[in-house]
């Protein structure tokens, strides 16, 4: 389902007095679904009397902007086991019965929710079969199938995830250039001489996967300086290990998405050896491009890319150092 036509589903339910106690919100945690969950809570907390809710303006819309409105509790998995934890439930229940500081709703928002642990989510499912009145949970995750069926029947499932990767242009750009760059090779590894056969094709893939390495990089960087810049506006006194583990969750899934790109890349340019037709390719900005990579590729290759993705991401998930996984991974790959 696509997000203006989950939030405006859910905007119907909201306005009629018919909200759901708690919503499963299936996509990329950190994109799809933050930026879903944000949007329904600017409208359930949005103060304007002038403008439609939600305005994304006033102080509430801000304070669910910045996570700092004190009747919403923002839970993510603990740094070290990587797990929602007991105590944080515990936390969740304390929010919820208590009273509500502005006298309106209260919510809850799990990020990450199939990372609940045995214990948290059969004391969390307690909290769900009796919640108070003007209470609302949604548990985000990017694999809703680890959520307990106990758990998943108590929740109206909402689901923001897109074939279509979503990546910023400029991102996407950066990531072909990657992959498409047959001079990267000269530009990166200065002071080698490239001829043609394996030598010219490991050093060109070698220097893809540095490139890469530093793209990846500057992710990074860009995710610390706005959790930073984040917890300055908040004033926040949060602990340290709270944050990096919230740098490392957001890079993590940024990551991800950046893998699907490349292996949906290489699917249509798989349904286009096959002869499939162009209204299926997902990437079709790139359509012409990704033609010419067909000329010369067999099919046998072209199904190896995909499999050498897919290798590749396994072995990332397995916390295995990036520069030899791409290095290696790019290696195999036929185009």
């Amino acid at each position: 389902m696509r997000m203006d036509e989950a939030f405006k589903h859910l905007k119907h339910g909201f306005e009629s007095g018919r909200l759901a106690q708690a919503y499963i919100v299936a996509g990329t945690q950190r994109l799809e679904g933050q930026a879903f969950v944000e949007r329904a809570l600017e409208l359930v907390y949005c103060t304007t009397a002038e403008k439609e809710k939600p305005c994304g303006h006033c102080r509430a819309c801000t304070q669910v902007k910045y996570h700092s409105h004190p009747d919403i509790l923002w839970i993510e998995p603990e740094k070290k086991s990587r797990k929602i934890s007991i105590d944080q439930v515990r936390k969740i229940q304390r929010l919820i019965f208590q009273t509500s500081f502005f006298g309106g709703w209260k919510a809850c928002v799990l990020v990450g929710a199939d990372r609940l642990g045995s214990e948290a989510s059969n004391a969390f499912l307690k909290t769900l079969e009796e919640p108070p009145g003007k209470s609302v949970f949604f548990l985000l995750t990017d694999s809703p199938q680890f959520l307990l069926p106990t758990i998943v029947s108590r929740c109206q499932r909402i689901n923001v995830s897109s074939e279509r990767v979503s990546l910023a242009d400029d991102w996407r750009k950066r990531i072909l250039g990657v992959l498409t760059d047959d001079g990267a090779a000269r530009t990166s590894m200065t002071g080698i001489a490239c001829q043609q056969g394996r030598l010219h094709n490991a050093v060109t893939a070698f220097a893809r996967a540095d490139k890469l390495v530093r793209l990846l990089k500057e992710v990074k960087e860009t995710i610390e300086m706005e959790e930073t810049e984040m917890a300055s506006a908040m004033a926040s006194d949060e602990k340290e290990e709270i944050r990096d583990a919230r740098i490392n969750a957001r890079y993590r899934e940024v990551r991800t998405s950046i893998m699907r790109f490349i292996l949906l890349w290489y699917r249509d340019i798989l349904l286009l050896l096959c002869g499939g037709d162009d209204a299926f390719v997902l990437n079709d900005d790139y359509l012409d491009l990704m033609k010419k990579k067909t000329k010369g590729l067999t099919l046998r290759q072209a199904l190896r890319n995909i499999q050498v993705v897919e290798a590749m991401n396994s072995q990332l998930e397995r916390n295995i150092t990036e520069a030899p996984v791409f290095g290696f991974g790019f290696c195999s790959l036929a185009c």
